[in-house]
């Protein structure tokens, strides 16, 4: 299990069989986000610090690559094939600016292909298809452009109406078929919904109440369930056969951020930023098992599974 600490710029390594620690990657920045390749060979992270992704070779746990990408990527996704990784570019924090950008990568060479301008300002999440035909990125403003990966060109614009600011990390089910995204809100007007829609038509097919500012949507990988991390600390679970909320747990936490499902699919893991800890909860019950501290000002954000 890799987690992302932020405060001092490394990614911790966990025994997930013990949740203990046993080891730390150094960073020149961030990192925002991991991601892992689908043969778990390489781990990628974003540092919005100094505008690169870095490439582990997770055998050695060693650096084997520094890619330069755009301005402030946050969020990071690769397709199924490995071949390339998209990241969010949160390149202003106006919503009153020009559109921004994704990074798209060649992971066979660790180089840039492009940066491609979206419809949408200042990205802020991403998501992928599970057929790797479209990306998905959530704007920090509004709405979300969809991506042909197979022309690199922006095809359709999903309208998530006047939000104020922030479309967190989506999310797509294994069918494909639906999008869930977190959204936000301002200041003094926060929101409570995760909207989702047909990824066939782009259309709005439900709008779900969850916590206070969603941050992030989770899917499992086999059950119909979908983990909302929010702002306010506390974990929505939602049914996605009814789109319903069937589970709402307080995790104790400032900040609830992001959430991983273990590779067993037994357990989901929340990252609480703020309380420098992850909450460990049980898929079956629903229920408060476990926590790890990660250690005083780390500000872990984000984890992923290693097979």
């Amino acid at each position: 299990m890799y987690v992302g600490l932020a405060t001092l710029h490394c990614v911790a390594i966990y025994d997930p069989s013990t949740n203990t620690e046993i080891g730390r990657i150094p960073l020149a920045g961030g990192p925002e986000d991991l991601a892992l390749s689908p043969d778990n060979s390489r781990l990628y992270a974003t540092s919005s610090n100094n505008n690169t992704v870095t490439v582990i070779d997770t055998a050695t746990n060693l650096q084997i690559a520094s890619i330069a990408v755009g301005t402030g990527p946050r969020d990071i996704v690769l397709n199924p094939a490995g071949t390339r990784a998209y990241t969010s570019d949160f390149n202003q924090a106006q919503c009153n600016g020009p559109v921004g950008p994704i990074s798209i990568i060649d992971t066979t060479t660790n180089t840039l292909v492009t940066n491609l301008n979206t419809t949408v300002v200042a990205p802020l999440g991403v998501a992928i298809n599970p057929a790797g035909t479209r990306v998905f990125v959530a704007g920090g403003c509004q709405d979300i452009s969809v991506v042909d990966t197979a022309t690199n060109t922006v095809v359709a614009t999903y309208d998530t109406g006047n939000i104020g600011f922030g479309v967190f990390r989506p999310a797509v089910p294994p069918d494909g078929t639906r999008l869930y995204a977190p959204i936000y809100g301002v200041a003094g007007a926060d929101k409570t919904e995760v909207q989702v829609f047909d990824t066939s038509t782009g259309s709005r097919v439900a709008t779900i109440t969850v916590g206070t500012r969603p941050q992030g949507v989770t899917i499992h990988p086999t059950l119909s369930r979908a983990y909302v991390a929010n702002t306010g600390g506390t974990l929505s679970v939602i049914d996605t056969s009814s789109n319903s909320v069937v589970a709402s747990l307080n995790l104790s936490s400032q900040n609830a951020y992001r959430a991983a499902v273990n590779r067993p699919g037994t357990s989901v893991y929340v990252t609480n930023p703020a309380d420098n800890t992850i909450s460990i909860i049980d898929v079956a019950t629903n229920a408060l098992t476990g926590t790890i501290t990660t250690g005083n000002n780390t500000g872990p954000l984000t984890i992923v599974f290693g097979g």
